[in-house]
């Protein structure tokens, strides 16, 4: 299935819900979508942390 088929699928899905299980979709989102942003964040921690340890090493490799 393709991104706008799948887009399409989840847009008719949310057509036929009630209200009251909207807000519990939107939930599940936001949580997603702040569990990726978190993620992202530690992975640049990790990445500033060991370039910074072996910034000496790193740039005899690169030589």
């Amino acid at each position: 299935m393709s991104i706008a088929e799948l887009k399409e699928e989840i847009q008719k899905a949310i057509d036929q819900m009630p209200e009251s299980d909207l807000q519990e979709v939107w939930n599940l989102i936001t949580k997603k979508q702040s569990k990726n942003s978190i993620d992202n964040k530690t992975l640049d921690t990790y990445m500033d942390a060991i370039i910074s340890e072996n910034k000496g090493l790193l740039k005899r490799l690169a030589q």
